[in-house]
């Protein structure tokens, strides 16, 4: 080979293997570790983000919004104090692609109830009992955690104060994972005890997409606004499983798993 040929060959190889190798922002960080005790709080909660790559940062928004650079550092715990918050946090580094978004819901607790009374959940998911509605914890994906309750059909719940209160909001947290056959309820009815007719009446309800595809685990908060509250002291919530699993499921026309583990009362 020539004198000539052998700069050209080597040349060529340069080009190749400039175009061909991977810039280094093309790699793309790892999001963040968050620790906190429980998305479920009384007055406040502390919440912690780890990353130890060298001259990373952390960035974070309370607002739903995706963080940017130019969002808030996450240099120090972060109190959240609202009745919900969303948090949402990812890495940035010079030279690599930001990392994937984590995103976690908070919820502050409202009012306890005196008295909570539930079914009996199925046996391989009897978690803490009814004590696991009000306890303040729970929140994560894993369905065979202790702080869920775990039915195979609908299920009412009877909510009794000290004292009568008008309710303006109920929320329950309820657990998707499709793969296990746990689906969000198909409905969710409230009613209050009118002392003046002595009969229950509808005062709220909701329908959430049930019978919607969804490929993530997830955890997956029921609200229930009351646009005309009343004052009792007695509460009814039933909440409605889905009786019959969609065609596009491996279970279908099959009843689906109902998954619940705290009650939120405003």
């Amino acid at each position: 080979m020539s004198k000539n040929s052998k700069q050209s060959f080597f040349a060529a190889l340069l080009v190749f293997f400039s175009v061909m190798a991977p810039a280094q922002d093309t790699f793309q960080l790892a999001p963040p570790l968050l620790r906190f005790p429980s998305i479920f709080f009384d007055k406040s909660v502390q919440v912690t983000a780890e990353f130890r790559q060298p001259e990373s940062s952390i960035h974070y928004t309370l607002n739903g919004w995706i963080p940017t650079e130019e969002s808030s550092v996450f240099d120090k715990p972060v109190n959240i104090n609202k009745p919900v918050t969303k948090l949402s946090v990812r890495t940035f580094a010079k030279g690599y692609l930001p990392s994937e978004m984590v995103q976690v819901n908070f919820y502050k607790m409202g009012k306890k109830a005196k008295t909570l009374r539930a079914p009996l959940p199925h046996p391989k998911y009897l978690g803490t009992g009814n004590d696991a509605l009000q306890d303040g914890l729970g929140g994560n994906t894993d369905h065979n955690s202790k702080t869920w309750l775990g039915y195979q059909d609908s299920v009412m719940i009877e909510i009794e104060f000290g004292d009568k209160t008008s309710m303006e909001q109920i929320m329950i947290n309820t657990l998707e994972s499709q793969n296990a056959w746990i689906f969000q309820p198909s409905s969710i009815s409230v009613y209050g005890w009118d002392y003046l007719f002595g009969r229950w009446r509808p005062i709220g309800g909701s329908r959430p997409d049930s019978a919607e595809r969804q490929p993530e685990v997830r955890c997956a908060m029921q609200t229930v606004n009351i646009p005309k509250p009343i004052k009792t002291d007695r509460y009814r919530l039933i909440i409605r499983s889905l009786q019959e699993i969609p065609a596009w499921h491996p279970g279908k026309g099959k009843p689906a798993w109902l998954f619940i583990d705290e009650l939120i009362l405003h």
